[in-house]
């Protein structure tokens, strides 16, 4: 009788730096490095992604399992509009 068993593990790193401001509500830089699940292609992906709000930067590269590059930017801040949280939200009619 032979038994056999598999794992598999994703690990990531995010982080956050603020200021000794109390109040303040953004985090001046945030980062993110390791692996996410995408939920529409339902395949983990590696990803790294810095927002700099003090430099107007933010740069974001993901990698899906084949190592194919699905998206690399690197550019200012203010230009990184209707992705994520900068999506406009839908008016209630």
């Amino acid at each position: 009788m032979t038994l056999t068993d598999a794992a598999v593990v994703y690990d990531s790193l995010a982080t956050k730096a603020r200021h000794g401001d109390v109040g303040q509500a953004k985090p001046y830089r945030e980062a993110f490095t390791g692996f996410d699940y995408h939920q529409d292609s339902q395949k983990w992906r590696q990803v790294s992604r810095v927002v700099d709000r003090e430099n107007n930067r933010c740069t974001e590269r993901i990698v899906d399992a084949s190592g194919d590059v699905a998206r690399d930017v690197d550019g200012p801040l203010n230009d990184h509009l209707g992705h994520g949280a900068a999506k406009r939200a839908n008016p209630r009619s």
